[in-house]
């Protein structure tokens, strides 16, 4: 089997023995470093012959381009060759990986130039520490396209419009691929960059507004996600990705009508996007309409019947309306398809508790906390079914290991104190309540109760006046069990 082998490039008159080596010299002539290729060889003598890649004279730095990793023999002979340079001037050398990893592979000097030798980063250290003009210059070494020869490749990219329009690879198409990268990185500001300059360029591209909308909704302004969504619509108006989006950043800043909107023209526009039904099923289930949010992941079940989340999110809008049979059914596919899904185990143990089902609801919050032991709200829950179930000793462990998780939980203070009031503890039980009442002064179910442990106490006058807050603070609104 024949070895593939690197392709030649010429660029500024200078054949390359690979495109990587052509890309470097273009970030150098980008950072305005002079820069000469394989300006001499060497004999090293027992170490054998030896041919850098690139010479910069003004750093006194030769360059050594390698694709992957160099192997030891690669990097004794650099090194060599800067020693056996020692005793007429002060030589560097640099080992480059690829583009934009630059420093992928170690630098084998300490800097470049006195005034850099704090900077390991060797291309940093080229653009003299501007951060900008570095990455101008990688964007312009990755941008570089050759077919033998100095004359960008000319390609024919279908826009969003599916009408077939021509690019410089160097061009639009370079800088929204760059974006893309910055994108995948979560370097979302970068990311907007190269989107807007590709727009500069082709400021008719429907894709590059969705992929700056979508970078401006990772950094959470949707505000401007929405302006470039609507700008893609204008463009591509049949496209149904950029109604999709937009209708992500509506619900996103709570404007659900508009955002069904969207997802409703989306879905029309592309009726097997299960994706568009989940979009629309939570706004439909924001807003409560949990009879329509159940229709549209039914639907989205019929396109992707193994979705876990269909079924964990069909169960939720089951529980909403208090059919928990169902509700349990759908949590319980859901588990089958998603075993380690914590949540699904505690949702269900929810459902089961609502159907008194104590026991089994004990299970699944056990499940979910061997998932997830920091999860404070199981505890609480599980807790209180135990409490119901008459075993008060573990529902103080739970209460109390719920409080170490979170301090500031007025929930799992109250629901010890009312285990404490059981117990007949009435003085620990006030304890629990007062704080309780600290962390949520509108607690009317901790002033009731707290108003009950001081009545135990013969305290009348305390229980009176805890009462009366209970009553203004209206107390039914505030029990959640």
């Amino acid at each position: 089997m024949s070895v593939p082998k690197a392709i030649e490039t010429e660029y500024k008159y200078y054949r390359f023995r690979s495109r990587l080596e052509a890309r470097w010299a273009v970030f150098f002539d980008t950072l305005g470093v002079k820069w000469e290729y394989e300006k001499e060889g060497f004999d090293l003598g027992k170490v054998g012959k030896y041919l850098p890649d690139f010479w910069l004279p003004e750093f006194n730095c030769w360059i050594e381009v390698k694709g992957e990793k160099p192997t030891a023999e690669e990097v004794i002979k650099l090194m060599f060759l800067i020693y056996s340079q020692a005793n007429n001037q002060k030589v560097y050398a640099a080992i480059l990986g690829g583009i934009p990893d630059a420093n992928k592979v170690a630098d084998t000097c300490e800097g470049l130039g006195l005034p850099y030798r704090e900077i390991k980063h060797t291309a940093l250290a080229l653009a003299k520490g501007n951060n900008e003009l570095m990455n101008k210059a990688y964007r312009a070494a990755r941008a570089a396209r050759w077919e033998h020869g100095e004359t960008p490749v000319v390609q024919i990219v279908p826009n969003d419009a599916n009408d077939a329009v021509v690019y410089l690879a160097n061009d639009a198409v370079a800088y929204l691929s760059s974006g893309d990268a910055y994108e995948k990185k979560g370097e979302f500001d970068l990311a907007i960059q190269d989107y807007t300059t590709a727009l500069e360029l082709n400021p008719k591209s429907a894709f590059a507004y969705i992929n700056r909308g979508r970078a401006y909704y990772e950094k959470g302004e949707f505000n401007l996600a929405i302006q470039d969504y609507t700008k893609a619509i204008k463009l591509a108006p049949k496209y149904a990705v950029a109604y999709h989006n937009r209708g992500e950043a509506y619900r996103q800043k709570g404007d659900f009508d508009l955002a069904i909107q969207d997802y409703t023209t989306a879905i029309k526009l592309d009726p097997k996007d299960a994706d568009a039904y989940y979009g629309r099923w939570s706004a439909y289930f924001d807003k409560g309409y949990d009879d329509l949010a159940i229709k549209d992941y039914t639907t989205a079940l019929e396109l992707d019947p193994k979705s876990a989340f269909a079924y964990h999110n069909r169960g939720r809008a089951y529980y909403d309306k208090g059919d928990f049979d169902l509700a349990i059914q759908d949590y319980t596919q859901a588990i089958k398809l998603a075993p380690n899904d914590a949540v699904a185990y505690y949702n269900r143990g929810d459902a089961y508790r609502k159907k008194d089902d104590l026991d089994l609801a004990i299970q699944d919050y056990t499940k979910a906390l061997e998932l997830d032991p920091k999860d404070d709200l199981t505890y609480i829950n599980r807790g209180y079914a135990y409490e119901r179930n008459n075993y008060l000793d573990l529902a103080f462990k739970d209460y109390t290991q719920a409080i170490k998780l979170d301090p500031k939980s007025a929930e799992a203070y109250r629901l010890r104190g009312v285990a404490y009031y059981e117990r007949g503890d009435f003085d620990l039980a006030i304890q629990d309540f007062t704080q309780a009442i600290k962390l949520n002064p509108k607690s009317a179910e901790a002033y009731r109760r707290r108003g009950f442990a001081y009545r135990r106490k013969g305290n009348e006058y305390l229980a009176t006046q805890d009462f009366n807050t209970a009553s203004e603070l209206e107390l039914e609104s505030d029990i959640p069990f």
